[in-house]
């Protein structure tokens, strides 16, 4: 989600583990889906599914301990972003509640608010496996990786 091991990038050993957390719970969310197609059922899967909520949970936790770091007061810059990605970023802020984008505290909070939602669409697909929770999950998955994406070239503004 940050790149992490970009080479020359100054990330930390919690941000690579928050980052790694995040995609272990993807992969596992898209591990369950695969199995349901498989077995051409939505029995299938849970197993699965239980341990992407677990992954997203842990790098939930990663993501709110970097926004308590020293690091987290380092200001941010959206000037690497074209214009259609930072009205993005803009509207994920407002709809995770969240006040901007100014800090690398931000950027990490934010990531924490899209993560959590994340997990709420696991468990909400996870109850009721039906089309309308099926699109929220996959929503939700899209919006966070892509907030990732952003949040990666905005914190690499860091100085």
């Amino acid at each position: 989600m940050f790149y992490g091991n970009i080479e020359g990038s100054r990330s930390s050993d919690a941000a690579r583990a928050a980052s790694a957390a995040v995609f272990d719970g993807v992969s596992e969310v898209m591990a369950a889906l695969a199995a349901m197609e498989r077995a051409g059922t939505t029995d299938a899967g849970s197993e699965a599914l239980a341990t992407a909520a677990q992954s997203l949970t842990e790098a939930r936790q990663g993501f709110a301990a970097l926004a308590d770091s020293d690091f987290a007061a380092s200001p941010v810059n959206l000037s690497p972003l074209d214009e259609a990605s930072q009205g993005f970023l803009v509207a994920e802020a407002e709809r995770l509640s969240a006040s901007g984008v100014q800090t690398a505290r931000d950027v990490f909070e934010l990531s924490e608010a899209s993560i959590a939602r994340v997990v709420a669409a696991v468990d909400a697909f996870n109850q009721n496996r039906d089309l309308g929770t099926y699109s929220t999950l996959r929503f939700e998955i899209a919006n966070s990786l892509f907030l990732g994406q952003l949040g990666s070239l905005v914190l690499q503004t860091v100085p």
